[in-house]
């Protein structure tokens, strides 16, 4: 099969900004593509004046600052790439599958006759993205494609991302991040010679913000940076802002309240979260992440529940950096660890050596991969590792989930989804409990992290397709945290033996 030619529109192909540089490289080291031009537009690029522009790069300066990306086979090969102009490019008919646009001002619909599946652009190119969303519950992306000169722009796919607290920041943070979703897309028109279809939109590049929206957005700043700093100070005074903490009741995934449950709440400078449950020998045991304001560091720690209630029985696990979400299962007449190990940059599955508090390392897998929030699921004789895998420059966790078909809970053989990451969304990606089975059909947890906030609600999403050619799954229950007063979010769950048990954020535990 030939490779799918690609064509971008760019400012400066030797000032590209992390996204567009890692887009690029891909194409360079997969040979399902070939990139062969680059296409400038008629003109200089308009300097930026205005108040806005000048808000923006000062708040750039201060807060954006992503990494830099190495992009070797990019590099290699880009003075080879031909440079054309835009005249000469629509003048020549179709000579391309693809045209990319990252230009500031965005390519004319013209340039999508030159291409045999249009011009594609991101939203988060947008000459106001980043700023527009600010003070919405999530950054929503969509992909974009312009078939010809006269169709209306069609999705080709959507993405949301968590909101920083600065425009700038949050501009930065979405181009890079939703690099992710056009690979995506690109992978799927090459493995299947035609692009996803989402429906009609309109283009969107609204008007540039006034002093009004700047001045509101400066009061907002000042307001959300105030307030990270005042829950330092609080934190060290031991005061506990944002504090999680469990509940735990009778019920079962689709029906538990949230609202008739006993509170578990953590002594001391401390919060408790990522709660499983396990049965064994006839008792159910809680493990769950045990987190120290003061070193700023969990472990995992357990306890039982019983007609008395729980009882704390100690330390299960601890280790050098950041231990969390102790996700916990039976294989094979034995039981096994999986917590959230992504300081180490790998996964690792632990062998319970005496049952609740001593374990032994058995398995890695994913070295030198940051991966958060990992569970197994055995469904139909394969075996399934669903993970949230950042390689971006903020550290986040929270908008893509991961899928790999595994050989078992020894991780020896992993291979990728094709589609990975096959949900890119901060609002129901991240992961929040185990995959499980209810009468037949398959549910996982998963975390909203909207209005700026980690672990504001909770979703069961039903699973409708999982296999090798693509994952598909629907939101079937959502739990926001209006049960009671100072809720600031809920996050995770667990059930077991017709009991359930969830963490939950309050805006301050107060000293323990």
């Amino acid at each position: 099969m030939s490779p799918v030619r690609i064509a971008a529109v760019t400012d400066d192909p030797a000032a590209l900004s992390i996204g567009p540089r890692r887009v690029f490289e891909t194409i360079c080291t997969d040979e399902r593509f070939a990139l062969t031009a680059f296409i400038t537009l008629p003109g200089a690029a308009p300097r930026k004046v205005g108040v806005f522009p000048f808000v923006m790069g000062i708040d750039a300066q201060l807060f954006a600052r992503p990494r830099a990306f190495e992009a070797p086979a990019f590099e290699a090969s880009v003075d080879a790439i031909p440079t054309k102009h835009l005249d000469a490019v629509t003048a020549g008919g179709i000579e391309y599958d693809v045209i990319l646009d990252f230009s500031e001002a965005g390519a004319p619909a013209a340039l999508a006759d030159s291409a045999r599946f249009g011009l594609w652009r991101l939203t988060s190119f947008d000459r106001n993205a980043g700023f527009d969303d600010i003070a919405s519950p999530a950054s929503n992306v969509d992909l974009l494609r312009i078939p010809n000169a006269t169709e209306l722009a069609r999705r080709v796919g959507t993405a949301s991302y968590n909101v920083k607290i600065t425009a700038a920041r949050n501009a930065a943070f979405i181009r890079e991040k939703s690099a992710q979703l056009l690979i995506r897309e690109l992978r799927r028109l090459a493995d299947n010679d035609a692009p996803e279809d989402l429906g009609p939109c309109e283009r969107r590049n609204g008007r540039a913000p006034g002093v009004a929206d700047i001045a509101a957005y400066g009061v907002r700043l000042g307001l959300g940076l105030g307030k990270r700093g005042f829950e330092r100070v609080a934190a060290k005074a031991g005061f506990r802002p944002g504090m999680f903490f469990l509940k735990y009741g009778k019920g079962g995934p689709l029906d538990f309240d949230p609202a008739a449950a006993v509170d578990i709440f953590p002594p001391g400078n401390r919060y408790w979260a990522d709660p499983f449950l396990i049965e064994n020998d006839g008792e159910t045991f809680l493990f769950f992440e045990d987190y120290g304001y003061a070193d700023d560091r969990g472990h995992i720690s357990v306890g039982k529940i019983d007609d008395g209630g729980f009882s704390f029985i100690g330390p299960a696990l601890r280790a050098d950096y950041h231990l969390s979400y102790p996700f916990v299962f039976r294989h094979d007449d034995a039981l096994f660890m999986l917590p959230e190990t992504s300081q180490s940059e790998r996964i690792e599955i632990w062998r319970s050596s005496e049952f609740p508090c001593g374990w032994e390392l058995c398995a890695t897998a994913l070295e030198g991969t940051a991966a958060a929030d990992s569970a197994l699921l055995h469904h139909d004789g394969a075996w399934w590792l669903f993970t949230n895998i950042t390689n971006d420059s903020y550290g986040d966790h929270c908008a893509e989930l991961h899928l790999y078909r595994v050989d078992g809970p020894m991780l020896r053989r992993l291979e990728p989804h094709p589609l990975n990451p096959v949900v890119i969304d901060t609002q129901t990606a991240r992961g929040a409990g185990r995959v499980f089975a209810v009468d037949g059909r398959l549910f996982r947890l998963s975390q909203d992290n909207a209005y700026g906030t980690y672990g504001y609600g909770l979703n069961v999403m039903e699973i409708t397709r999982l296999d090798m050619s693509g994952y598909n799954e629907h939101k079937a229950r959502y739990i926001a945290p209006d049960f009671e007063p100072r809720l600031i979010g809920c996050h995770h769950a667990d059930f077991a033996g017709g009991m359930f048990v969830m963490d939950v954020r309050r805006d301050f535990g107060g000293r323990g």
